[in-house]
């Protein structure tokens, strides 16, 4: 089978709502549902949970009681390049790659929205968005940066950039593209919504960048499930140089759709080249994914 690569575009859903945002608690930041924003109004976008805010420029001493949410528990902060404030910023949500002879690093427009809202709460004035993303650019060794997503929060389903693509070798980018109708509970109706048009824009992104885009499909019930076929591992074996994927698979509440999705999603890969290793998996239980918990060095 040959895999769908395209660098086409898909019709544009309507504005995404909102996500759980952060809240300032005596110095510390901890996911919650407040309705806290910006000092420009802008929501503070986050998947709500405490570890994803959890980097600042600096070291963590974890020894004895310290909180790792508490701003005096850090210590020995670096300095900061070109006057950067040495507050925290948040580099948990950015993919690096090289392209055209160029590095890359794709930041997700939350990280800048926590960043600043973090820095605000920590050190004092927010830090700008060009600020933060000059600071991860030089911190990645980068050419340039590229944000992903608009001026509203990621999407729900897709609070990181690892649940919606995968890059691979040679300029090619996998992307989820959610099959199947809208469901009928219209909470769930706009999560999907939301999770095209995040789609949207990043495909837009990617091909202006140079990419050529191959499509991983993933059902409705899959993306409601944050069962992300996409939150895989790509590697090359460091013994026969075999370009390999780990590719998650979710046993429980499999159906013959999903089966499906698997095989066909499987078929690309191995069209490009690579062998693809099923892993089951339920991180996606706890909103999370095999991606998420692994980091390839080289």
């Amino acid at each position: 089978m040959t895999p769908n690569v395209e660098g086409g575009i898909l019709p544009a859903p309507p504005d995404n709502l909102d996500l759980i945002e952060l809240e300032h608690i005596g110095g510390d930041l901890r996911g919650s549902t407040s309705d806290t924003v910006n000092s420009d109004d802008t929501p503070l976008g986050s998947d709500g949970c405490p570890d994803s805010i959890e980097l600042r420029a600096g070291a963590y001493n974890s020894g004895g009681d310290r909180d790792p949410l508490n701003p005096t528990d850090w210590v020995d902060q670096p300095s900061v390049p070109d006057g950067v404030y040495d507050g925290s910023i948040v580099i948990g949500d950015i993919l690096a790659d090289e392209i055209g002879g160029r590095r890359v690093v794709l930041i997700g427009s939350d990280t800048l929205r926590i960043s600043r809202a973090s820095s605000q709460a920590l050190v004092g004035p927010a830090l700008s968005e060009s600020a933060v993303t000059s600071y991860l650019r030089k911190a990645m060794n980068a050419d340039e940066a590229i944000v992903i997503g608009g001026p509203h929060p990621q999407p729900e389903q897709m609070f990181h950039l690892d649940q919606a693509v995968m890059l691979l070798h040679g300029g090619l980018a996998a992307v989820t593209r959610i099959v199947g109708p809208l469901p009928d509970a219209p909470a769930d109706a706009r999560r999907i919504i939301e999770a095209k048009q995040f789609l949207y824009g990043l495909r837009r992104t990617l091909a202006a960048v140079g990419y050529r885009l191959v499509d991983i499909d993933t059902s409705v019930r899959n993306v409601l499930s944050f069962e992300h076929y996409i939150n895989a591992i790509p590697y090359v074996d460091a013994v026969s140089g075999q370009r390999t994927v780990l590719m998650p698979v979710f046993p429980s509440g499999q159906t013959d759709t999903d089966r499906q999705l698997v095989r066909r999603n499987s078929q690309a890969l191995r069209s490009l080249g690579y062998k693809v290793i099923p892993v089951p998996t339920r991180a996606n239980e706890l909103n999370g994914g095999i991606h998420c918990l692994v980091n390839v060095l080289e």
